[in-house]
């Protein structure tokens, strides 16, 4: 799969799982990999790239599987997606989809625990769940953070920093998933 589809389809995930860090991570790299800012607005908002039928198919497929929580999903509901990308392709935007959703959910869970600290646990949120999945994506954030920040040619403090105000903003413009 071509880097930029499978930012693409990052980031639509975690626009419907509400994950400000995956937000930022993969809407960064996503302009990094060449995806204009357009583009990037439009998937992060649910609405598919105009001109990449590829890109288009493949944000709505995994936006669709991420909303739906992953049930089971028959073989017409596949069929557009196979129709433009083809089979072993829409196996793997499932697997980067799915993938993601993890992600999503571990990063979700560590963005818990400082609301928890401050008496205002999230809806869902379980206590067990916050400790272990926000103990294994903090260590996923260290560790990705020097990834990052060679990849983008910014330092590691820089990296933080974006997050930071990103994460600031994304509160700004999407209440619903403020902690």
């Amino acid at each position: 799969m071509e880097p930029a589809l499978r930012e693409a389809l990052m980031v639509a995930v975690a626009d419907v799982n509400a994950c400000r860090f995956c937000s930022y991570a993969h809407q960064t790299h996503a302009l990094h990999l060449g995806l204009s800012v357009e583009d990037v607005a439009l998937i992060a908002a649910g609405s598919p790239a105009p001109g990449d039928a590829r890109l288009a198919a493949g944000t709505a497929y995994a936006r669709a599987r991420a909303e739906m929580g992953f049930a089971p999903v028959a073989a017409e509901q596949r069929g557009p997606l196979v129709a433009v990308v083809g089979a072993r392709a829409a196996d793997d935007v499932e697997v980067v989809a799915r993938l993601m959703h993890a992600a999503n959910m571990a990063a979700n869970a560590m963005d818990a625990l400082p609301a928890r600290m401050r008496g205002q646990a999230p809806a869902g949120s379980r206590l067990g769940d916050d400790l272990v999945l926000g103990a294994f994506a903090m260590v996923a954030v260290v560790a990705l953070t020097p990834v990052f920040a060679f990849a983008w040619r910014r330092s590691p403090i820089a990296v933080v920093r974006e997050l930071r105000s990103f994460v600031r903003s994304y509160d700004d413009r999407f209440p619903r998933a403020a902690q």
